[in-house]
């Protein structure tokens, strides 16, 4: 339903186009997006860690300004502890929790790191842990790229672990993303809102 017409701008379309509710629609599929995304050799060592993000939340969650502060709350489910020997770089500390705000994500897909923590070693055993996140001063609009002020963003949280000789590849072990909807509101100013997948 909101798939731009031929000889129109793709951007400015999907925008003046498709109201809330076809954007809420959307969200399913640009979650699929987000996921579809990610580097296959990450999906691999995500899916062999034995690790899953069973809960992702983000408070406030409705529409609220674009840089208020966040808050993430996240539960992560071991089934089997990792076994990281001879992967894990002598370099690289500890696993770590990273939080990144990705803008236009059907096209530009600028990301923009937000927050970071390490992962405690007693939250690797088998069961399930807490994870909190806290970004006092939000998204900063320097987020968006130019011309996609008004766009479907990912806000993605994932566990990973560097690797190699010198850390310089990262390998996830755990992720979850919600699709956030970035549009002006009435007085003008930038808004963001968490979509819900299931709507």
């Amino acid at each position: 339903a909101c798939m731009p017409r031929p000889g129109q701008e793709p951007r400015q379309d999907r925008r003046r186009t498709c109201g809330r509710g076809e954007v809420r629609c959307t969200a399913r599929a640009m979650a699929a997006v987000a996921e579809g995304a990610e580097a296959a050799s990450s999906k691999r060592a995500r899916e062999a860690s034995g690790m899953e993000v069973t809960r992702f939340e983000i408070d406030p969650v409705g529409e609220c300004a674009l840089e208020a502060p966040l808050r993430v709350r996240a539960i992560l489910r071991v089934a089997t502890a990792p076994d990281l020997d001879g992967e894990v770089s002598a370099a690289a500390a500890a696993p770590m929790w990273r939080l990144r705000f990705v803008a236009d994500v059907a096209y530009a897909r600028q990301a923009t790191a937000l927050a970071e923590a390490p992962c405690a070693p007693s939250s690797l055993a088998p069961g399930e842990h807490a994870v909190e996140l806290l970004v006092p001063e939000g998204v900063p609009e320097a987020a968006l790229p130019r011309g996609a002020e008004e766009s479907l963003a990912v806000l993605e949280l994932t566990l990973e672990v560097a690797v190699g000789p010198t850390a310089a590849e990262r390998h996830e072990l755990a992720a979850a993303r919600l699709v956030v909807d970035v549009r002006r509101g009435r007085d003008g100013r930038l808004q963001r809102g968490v979509l819900d997948p299931s709507r």
